[in-house]
């Protein structure tokens, strides 16, 4: 009957899912199809996130449009997998307007949701002024009440970076501690060089020293924005003591850290 077949396709679409056969999957989706075998939401689902782990937004997105034509409901896992697609792919401004058709639908957008959606604007072309979006989204996030992480912090920090905005990195890094979430190296690292970025080696200087103090793992990567900010500034020989110690605490090679200043 047609609800046992609908049943054991769902079954197999999800095995072949979570077992990492992810174009099996979608070939038994379309199987699904040919036969006339009518779709469930967790099949819809379980073919969507095989669009995710492959990186196919755009199969992703009509099947999600295909779920609407037949009035099949889409979840906040259906979205997630959709949004998950479009990430990997760098499509952050279809990623806004999943979120925004999410919201319309009344379907719940989560924490996860909204990380995914501002990695994919953070991550956009550097031309592009993405970190606004990214920015805008965790303020989204404080107004409908959905909790931010570490990873949204990250995220928004990450952007204000890339934009040379370290009044608004400091005042997310201070809302982390105030918030009593711990700082790691993405952390230490995006806001070192947002401050670097900006000329405020005194903010620089001290988030180093946090950085120092704290469990997270230092990296050449953290050093270089302090040098930066060092070489600006003409101090370049007061902080190397204070790099080489970093350096010998995070195993990275002492001639490096000579060759930056």
């Amino acid at each position: 009957c047609v609800e046992a077949n609908t049943i054991t396709y769902n079954a197999a679409v999800s095995a072949c899912e979570k077992g990492i056969e992810w174009r099996q999957a979608l070939q038994l989706f379309g199987d699904m199809a040919d036969r006339r075998v009518e779709a469930a939401t967790t099949t819809y689902n379980a073919a969507t996130l095989a669009c995710e782990h492959t990186g196919d937004w755009e199969p992703a997105l009509q099947l999600l449009v295909e779920m609407a034509d037949l009035r099949v409901e889409a979840e906040t896992i259906t979205y997630g997998a959709v949004l998950g697609a479009c990430k990997r792919s760098m499509q952050w401004a279809r990623s806004l307007l999943l979120l925004a058709d999410m919201v319309s639908r009344s379907v719940e957008a989560d924490t996860t949701t909204y990380n995914v959606v501002a990695s994919a604007c953070e991550a956009g072309e550097e031309w592009e002024p993405t970190w606004e979006h990214t920015l805008q989204l965790f303020f989204d996030m404080a107004r409908r009440h959905v909790e931010a992480d570490r990873i949204t912090y990250n995220t928004a920090i990450s952007a204000c970076a890339q934009e040379s905005e370290w009044t608004q990195a400091m005042q997310l890094f201070v809302e982390m501690k105030e918030r009593d979430m711990e700082s790691d190296t993405i952390t230490y690292s995006a806001t070192v060089k947002a401050c670097g970025k900006g000329h405020e080696l005194a903010q620089t200087r001290q988030i180093f020293i946090e950085m120092a103090a704290s469990r997270a793992e230092v990296n050449i990567l953290t050093l270089c924005p302090v040098m930066h900010a060092c070489e600006t500034a003409g101090e370049c020989r007061e902080t190397l003591q204070t790099l080489v110690e970093m350096a010998d605490r995070a195993d990275i090679v002492m001639y490096d850290v000579v060759a930056m200043a």
